[in-house]
């Protein structure tokens, strides 16, 4: 419903943008399932440099290069669980400040994991979870011979800065911080 107003105001409204061709191909079949063709652009680019990007088809064909968000151009950004797995994550937050429009109404919100550092029995629960429960789902999931995306995951989280770290990381890159949660 959201997605159908925003379309009212004019031609791709929302650009989603990731590196996985997979990712996307699933995304395009879903948008045109919902006729929300006109409303949503999905591509294929790098949050390092969002100056270029591919189209992409429901068949995962992609297609030719071509100018990607302008300086300025853009309202709001998204990142869910992707910041993490950036090679260069000042890099990308900077692209972010670039194309993140000067206005009392632009944001940047990135929803990512991160390890717990209280002592509360809830922090300690889910500290056990993400370092043996996670790594074992996986080894289960995948009867013994996948589970390194789960390590991975695991790896990942564990790697990332607390939140007051990653915060810093986002004011130095010109990107304030207004809520942790």
């Amino acid at each position: 419903q959201h997605l159908r107003q925003l379309g009212a105001r004019g031609t791709n409204a929302v650009l989603g943008v990731d590196p996985s061709n997979e990712m996307l191909r699933r995304g395009v079949v879903k948008v045109q399932d919902q006729h929300l063709e006109h409303v949503v652009r999905l591509v294929k680019g790098d949050a390092q440099d969002l100056r270029e990007v591919q189209v992409i088809d429901a068949e995962g064909t992609l297609g030719d290069k071509s100018p990607g968000s302008r300086e300025a151009s853009v309202d709001k950004i998204s990142m869910s669980f992707g910041i993490r797995n950036v090679p260069d994550r000042s890099k990308a937050l900077s692209e972010m400040r670039r194309v993140l429009r000067p206005s009392e109404q632009s944001r940047v919100c990135i929803l990512e994991l991160s390890l717990p550092t209280g002592d509360t029995f809830l922090s300690k629960l889910a500290r056990k979870f993400i370092t043996e429960v996670v790594p074992f789902i996986g080894w289960v999931a995948t009867m013994g011979s996948g589970g390194e995306e789960y390590e991975y995951l695991e790896r990942s989280i564990l790697r990332f800065p607390k939140p007051m770290d990653f915060a810093a990381e986002l004011a130095a890159a010109g990107l304030p911080v207004e809520t942790i949660t």
